[in-house]
């Protein structure tokens, strides 16, 4: 698949996660997800959010450090990195 854009999402949201956060999942494909989604563009990541924010979800629920963090702020969290992700992937693309 061709990338659809020069919108690198992927790239933007590893670099808002924490290195902390990041570092915590073993079991994360974390560089294929990058991949993918610098991939797929803005436009499919837009169309695509709730498919990211559920990966994203996902991931944190094997997070020791994020056990206690309420689920509905867990999502919160993920939607503003995406939304954060994508903004800022438009605007340097």
């Amino acid at each position: 698949m061709d990338r659809q854009d020069n919108c690198l999402t992927g790239t933007w949201l590893a670099r808002l996660i924490p290195d902390w956060l990041a570092n915590s999942s073993k079991a994360c494909d974390c560089e294929t997800w990058r991949a993918m989604l610098d991939e797929w563009g803005c436009e499919k990541c837009e169309a695509e959010k709730e498919r990211i924010v559920e990966h994203l979800l996902g991931e944190a629920s094997k997070i020791e450090k994020l056990k206690y963090v309420p689920s509905a702020a867990k999502k919160q969290a993920a939607l503003l990195l995406v939304n954060a992700a994508i903004l800022a992937a438009k605007k340097n693309s």
